[in-house]
């Protein structure tokens, strides 16, 4: 296996501030993107740079396993109780099953429309009109008229967590592990750092709503939210939007103006820092829809993330995902942003 080794100035450069001081980034990408990212950024002194394990080969010769942060895979956690989720987490943070010793960190990949809360259950009504049964949604009405009838739509309920959500038993699990001291510094469950998909994050950039649970088409449709989640987001040590899709390619314009912000604030919610929430980029032939004349995708994205709400958020430090061609103009995008 490859290696690409730095020189010890270098690495020592990048030996920075507690966690809660830096901007930090976490490079989930191959050896040469993840070496080119880690090397452009060395010289920024507040910059906190990880790795995403798997990976192949390092960004550093030797010492590189103190930066590495262990992964576990949705699936894994699906099904299982609130105290065998934490129980998993713990584990991969103390020993990893993957890679050297590591930042005693682990990402979940990713939390996404498995987390969601129940849908509502259809509750329907009886209504007389006239001498006529009407079977109408609970949340509707009939308004009776000279002529007729009319059907009055009304928005209906939010849908309502339960505790058999996945989110639901989540939440409990990281309380678990937030009320556990971790020997590494804080608690486990400021040492687990949570990828948001990109149905999670769209669906909040575009939902309406308190809750985000109101679709385009208007007010009488409605999508089950996140509210059993965000409890269990709001004690993670970071969130990560994923600003891109899973076919490759960022998400749309209106997304990244909107999204970072409504995320930040719902988390904040919950009681959730701000300041944990973080954007995710990743290397694409596209501009996002809706960008304009920005240049080069890459440009677009640094564009779109610098502007407005969504400029604060990036602030806290950005992810580098499959950046491939494109990790120098990321790291040039870096720097022009700080």
């Amino acid at each position: 296996m490859l290696r690409y080794a730095l020189a010890p100035a270098l690495a020592a450069a990048l030996l920075v501030p507690a966690m809660a001081e830096a901007r930090t980034t976490i490079v989930y990408d191959d050896q040469a993107a993840a070496a080119r990212v880690f090397a452009g950024l060395a010289g920024d002194p507040v910059a906190s740079v990880l790795r995403q394990e798997p990976g192949r080969g390092g960004a550093f010769a030797g010492g590189e396993g103190r930066r590495r942060i262990a992964k576990v895979n949705d699936e894994e956690l699906r099904g299982r109780s609130a105290a065998q989720m934490a129980a998993i987490l713990k584990r991969e943070i103390d020993a990893p099953d993957e890679g050297e010793a590591n930042a005693h960190m682990v990402a979940v990949d990713e939390i996404g429309n498995h987390f969601r809360d129940s849908p509502a259950p259809r509750a329907f009504k009886t209504v007389v009109v006239r001498g006529k049964r009407y079977r109408i949604a609970a949340h509707n009405d009939i308004e009776v008229t000279r002529t007729g009838w009319r059907l009055r739509k009304r928005t209906p309920p939010a849908p309502r967590p339960r505790a058999r959500d996945t989110g639901v038993r989540f939440s409990k699990a990281m309380k678990i592990l937030a009320e556990t001291p971790s020997p590494y510094g804080g608690s486990y469950a400021s040492r687990v750092h949570l990828y948001l998909a990109p149905a999670l994050v769209t669906s909040i950039g575009e939902g309406r709503g308190s809750h985000f649970t109101l679709g385009r088409s208007g007010s009488t449709h409605i999508r089950p939210g996140w509210r059993g989640l965000f409890p269990g987001l709001a004690r993670a040590g970071g969130v990560w939007l994923q600003m891109y899709h899973g076919h490759g390619g960022s998400v749309r314009a209106s997304v990244w103006r909107r999204a970072p912000g409504r995320v930040a604030g719902y988390l904040a919610r919950f009681g959730g820092d701000k300041s944990r929430v973080h954007l995710v980029f990743t290397g694409s032939r596209t501009a996002p829809a809706g960008a304009g004349a920005c240049g080069t995708p890459m440009r677009c994205q640094w564009a779109l993330a610098s502007r407005g709400a969504t400029r604060k958020i990036l602030e806290n430090g950005p992810g580098a995902y499959r950046l491939g061609a494109d990790a120098g103009e990321w790291v040039a995008g870096y720097r022009a942003a700080f």
